[in-house]
């Protein structure tokens, strides 16, 4: 039996086009075990590990955790010494989150917006957070997935919730936002623990300069590949990432809220 390679017009035995397949197949496959990105992707070196007092739990949705995907939540996680990620869609009956919070050597807080956020200013809650080890939660998703998440997992509402408001836009310019003030995790993170730092709720030896440092290597990478027209189609220069200035933004979001608003709070 013979094949037919449409590419260069030459004729191969069945041998031939096995090897070939086969090596085109194991360089596509070949990924880092740590990161789960393709070994060409690969960002670890420019992961700098930090280990912060407070516990950062992940709850990722599924789709983050597809090998390949452009997923900050996992650099996070490979940042941080203190943390770890469980992935589900609603977390009200998994195991391992409803371990966690009812884990009573931690005081539970959440990373989400709301109108009525935690003041870290309040003594009482200084003296409160200081009073045991910390443990928050933060909601790993799209930001349509993410409000989702938080609506369903209904054991999440009744702790105190952790937010903040930033003039500065996402670095994550490979993605839309559905707002100019939403934030990828990993940068969410960051911003979480200079605040903490702030307060004097974290060790302020902490060292986060570099805490972003894959994430720019990300976003540098695939604009890099986006433009390259020797790649697969989905990936050439018609389809690079848009100029943040020229997006328009979401209709949708101008009416709609970004987050879900815990009713009578």
């Amino acid at each position: 039996m013979i094949y037919k390679n449409l590419t260069d017009k030459t004729i191969m035995n069945k041998e031939e086009y096995l090897r070939k397949k086969n090596n085109i197949d194991n360089a596509t496959r070949s990924e880092c075990k740590k990161c789960l990105r393709p070994t060409r992707a690969c960002f670890c070196e420019f992961i700098t590990r930090v280990h912060t007092d407070a516990k950062i739990v992940i709850l990722m949705h599924p789709t983050e955790m597809k090998k390949g995907h452009v997923g900050t939540g996992r650099l996070a996680h490979l940042s941080l010494t203190n943390s770890q990620i469980i992935v589900d869609k609603d977390f009200d009956s998994n195991s391992q989150f409803n371990k966690l919070i009812s884990d009573n050597t931690f005081s539970h807080y959440v990373l989400y917006p709301s109108e009525n956020p935690l003041d870290l200013n309040c003594k009482t809650t200084q003296q409160q957070y200081q009073r045991k080890p910390a443990l928050i939660f933060i909601i790993d998703a799209t930001w349509p997935r993410a409000k989702k998440m938080f609506k369903n997992t209904t054991k999440l509402h009744r702790l105190s919730q952790i937010s903040f408001k930033l003039d500065a836009k996402s670095l994550f310019t490979i993605k839309q936002q559905p707002t100019s003030d939403c934030l990828s995790t990993i940068e969410s993170v960051l911003h979480l623990l200079n605040m903490l730092k702030e307060h004097q709720l974290e060790s302020p030896e902490l060292e986060l300069r570099n805490f972003l440092l894959p994430l720019r290597e990300l976003v540098r990478f695939h604009k890099e590949i986006a433009m390259d027209e020797s790649q697969n189609s989905y990936r050439r220069k018609s389809h690079a990432p848009s100029d943040p200035e020229k997006r328009v933004p979401s209709k949708k979001w101008q009416t709609r809220s970004v987050y879900f608003k815990i009713k009578n709070t």
